[in-house]
């Protein structure tokens, strides 16, 4: 019976009601629109009570369980160590433990979007799982910058593991994520400056030259140091030293050889410098798609890759540093106080960026506290 049919006979028997006077119309009136209301009642059952899915990723509501095939994108080339002994790994892992209800596409070298685009992809949906640079989206994840700071990490598998308990500890930084569901963040191999053509031996070299940079961070400390930052995706490192247009990169030793920078890079100054900072992250509603046993799954598999990933990436850094030496590219070990002048000249940057946190109402103090007893307590 349709809506506007029973509608239609609700009216008419009310009109019969008050019409007649017959007490065994009345009673078979009642009893008929008692069974109605109780038929529309089952209809009209919350859909919360009914057993609905939250787009929230904290929710402890069960996905459908049905087979989800995932798209997974990030930016470095299919050959790269990330692709080639992480991603692939990761979902080839996963795909095995849930007997193929989770399944992948993998979406390598920037093929759904830029790499500034990609945690911007997760969140609406253009791709499932990313893996970018925070640093590559300006402004999003301002205290997770803190482990990018000039001197905090000296190693990939540090700079993780800082960032992670960060992560774990601050309600704050988790924020800053809060539009995708977090499944790992981690750093890349220490960074060092690379140079064409120009050795560096001591700060005043630096001053003029046009040095690629990752990170805020690293504007600011090539700034101080005198040289003439340009922000930079590192696929576009290669092109940019071949035609001169930079003179140099602050980049981990792992590119000379994942990006073939040893090509186009004469000398390898050392540090280390800094580290930059990774995520993967998914987005929400492939989230909960996932039934309660598989998003365990995920989650387990994701924190063993996360570790994973840091310590393939020292690999690399010293495989590229390797690479280098092979190809000629030369090893300029500043002097200790070359290296203290370095660290001298940075003496108000990290207040300027606790200054900078607590003027947007965030515990910038605290944090950094928090992860420079975290950094000494590796060394």
């Amino acid at each position: 019976m349709k809506k506007g049919e029973i509608q239609f006979m609700g009216v008419h028997l009310r009109k019969k009601i008050k019409s007649k006077s017959s007490g065994l119309l009345s009673i078979f009136v009642l009893t008929f629109l008692l069974v109605l209301s109780a038929c529309s009642a089952g209809e009209d059952t919350p859909a919360s009570q009914a057993g609905e899915v939250s787009n929230d990723a904290s929710s402890s509501s069960n996905g459908s369980g049905e087979a989800v095939t995932l798209s997974i994108a990030h930016f470095v080339p299919p050959a790269h160590h990330l692709h080639e002994d992480i991603v692939v790994p990761f979902s080839e892992e996963i795909e095995e433990l849930t007997e193929g209800r989770v399944t992948f596409e993998h979406y390598p070298a920037s093929a759904l979007g830029a790499p500034e685009a990609h945690y911007d992809m997760a969140v609406s949906g253009v791709a499932d799982i990313t893996i970018s640079l925070q640093s590559y989206t300006p402004g999003k994840f301002p205290l997770s910058s803190v482990t990018e700071l000039p001197f905090i990490g000296s190693s990939a598998v540090m700079g993780a593991e800082i960032l992670w308990q960060l992560y774990q500890t601050f309600p704050e930084i988790q924020q800053e994520y809060e539009e995708t569901k977090v499944l790992g963040l981690f750093a890349n191999d220490a960074e060092y400056i690379l140079t064409a053509k120009k050795p560096i031996e001591k700060l005043e070299d630096l001053k003029g030259l046009r040095i690629r940079t990752a990170t805020t961070s690293e504007n600011n400390t090539m700034e101080a140091w005198g040289a003439s930052p340009s922000f930079m995706p590192m696929p576009d490192v290669y092109d940019a030293l071949q035609r001169g247009v930079i003179d140099g990169a602050v980049a981990p030793l792992s590119t000379i050889e994942s990006f073939g920078l040893a090509d186009v890079v004469d000398y390898i100054i050392e540090g280390p410098f800094s580290v930059t900072n990774f995520f993967m992250v998914m987005n929400k509603e492939a989230w909960n798609k996932l039934s309660a046993e598989d998003r365990e799954i995920v989650e387990q598999v994701a924190e063993k890759y996360r570790v994973l990933a840091a310590e393939r990436y020292d690999k690399a850094g010293n495989d590229g540093r390797t690479v280098g030496i092979e190809n000629g590219v030369e090893v300029i070990t500043l002097a200790d106080s070359e290296m203290e002048r370095m660290r001298d000249s940075l003496k108000d940057f990290y207040q300027e960026w606790i200054d900078e946190m607590e003027a947007k109402g965030l515990p910038g103090e605290e944090i950094f506290n928090e992860a420079l007893r975290l950094s000494q307590s590796y060394n």
